[in-house]
């Protein structure tokens, strides 16, 4: 049987690479977790509670859990009859899991454009500018232009070849530069 759905669908997910702010903050956390973990040790040396000792991985492996999510996730975007929906995954495919960055009509974008360099592309927008490329040295990448708030926005993103396709058919009015 024929479904035509199955021909306006795509899904596409990947890591997001540990650069910039990224690499920043995770070092930054594993200096928090090296000072939690001493910091604890000289409280139960200090107030003489030696057996605290064996509860400090417990501890540590808690904070971990909880704020390592930050650093470590995947970008996940859909693609469903002309939407472009993009998902932060910060583990597990649960409710909580997924976490909705932006959602976008492609028929309501100013342009698309074969990525560049983001750094280079955030200068040009004057509006707020979404990097959910993988990372910085992407070849596939695809910048959309549209309106956010009565300004200029764009998002930056991987691409598949069906993706591209895609948008392509939703949005004729927009130009690829390859």
């Amino acid at each position: 049987m024929f479904d035509a759905d199955a021909l306006n669908h795509a899904d596409y997910a990947y890591a997001k690479k540990k650069e910039g702010k990224i690499r920043l903050l995770a070092v930054l956390l594993v200096l928090l977790y090296i000072t939690f973990t001493v910091g604890f040790f000289l409280l139960c040396y200090l107030s003489r509670l030696i057996p605290f000792f064996a509860v400090a991985p417990l501890f540590l492996w808690i904070l971990v859990y909880f704020t390592w999510r930050y650093v470590s996730y995947d970008i996940y975007y859909t693609f469903e009859s002309g939407t472009l929906t993009f998902y932060r995954r910060t583990g597990k495919k649960t409710k909580r899991g997924d976490k909705i960055l932006l959602t976008l009509r492609v028929q309501e974008t100013e342009g698309a454009y074969d990525g560049g360099d983001p750094r280079e592309e955030r200068a040009a927008t004057d509006g707020k500018f979404y990097d959910f490329s993988s990372s910085r040295h992407a070849e596939a990448t695809v910048l959309l232009r549209f309106a956010e708030d009565g300004r200029g926005a764009a998002v930056l993103f991987d691409v598949t070849p069906r993706v591209r396709e895609l948008i392509r058919s939703f949005a004729p009015h927009v130009y690829f530069t390859k």
